[in-house]
Parts: structure tokens; C-alpha cells; sequence
């Protein structure tokens, strides 16, 4: 694992969503030199900092540490970000409107685009 690269795709995670390392930092309770540590050393964090850091920004532990997979879209990150703080009973009425979308725009679900 080239940490290095970690290291570039938390700043690249940090820089898309306009959040300062110092905020990042502080948010996670790291201290304000862990990346440059972690590149020094060549290491990357421990698994529960990994996983911290991955739900801080909003990626999945293997992008960060593969770089493998793709970034959640802005699009469905707005979605997950208007749905914070909803209840059980607002979060089962968008999961239905979602899906009542979905069926509408697959043909082969057998229902009728309106």
C-alpha cells in the first residue's frame, strides 16, 4: 500500500468538500501532523482512525486505502446529507419515494411511466 497515496486521497476527499485539515484534525481528535507522520514513517493509521476518517468524509475504507473504489457522487452525498438528523418514520417516506422513482423508471418492473 503506497500511503503516500493515501494521504493524497484524504486531501483530495478534504479539498472536494471545502474542509480545512485543521477542522479534520480537530473533528477526529488527531494531531495536527498525522499526515506528514504517516508519510514519513510509511504507515497508514489504524484501522478504527481508517474507519473514522472514511465515515468523516463520507468514502469507504477501500477507497481510502486502494483507491479502488469511486467516491460516493455529490449528488447522493447531498441526498445522505439532507437525511441526517430525520426520524425513522421521515427516513421510510424518502426510502418509498425513492423507490416509487425507481419502479417508474424501469420498464421492465412492469408499471406504467407517468
Amino acid at each position: 500500500m503506497d500511503n503516500v497515496k493515501f494521504v493524497d486521497r484524504i486531501n483530495l476527499s478534504l479539498k472536494s468538500r471545502h474542509i480545512s485539515k485543521g477542522k479534520f484534525y480537530e473533528d477526529l481528535g488527531l494531531a495536527n501532523n498525522s499526515s506528514t507522520n504517516w508519510n514519513k514513517r510509511g504507515t497508514i493509521p489504524s484501522a478504527d482512525v481508517v474507519l473514522k476518517i472514511a465515515d468523516y468524509l463520507g468514502v469507504s475504507v477501500r477507497y481510502l486505502v486502494t483507491g479502488e473504489d469511486n467516491e460516493i457522487p455529490v449528488r447522493l452525498r447531498e441526498i445522505v446529507e439532507l437525511c441526517r438528523g430525520l426520524n425513522d418514520k421521515e427516513l421510510e417516506t424518502v426510502c418509498n419515494m425513492l423507490r416509487g422513482l425507481q419502479k417508474r423508471d424501469c420498464p421492465e418492473s412492469g408499471t406504467e411511466v407517468v
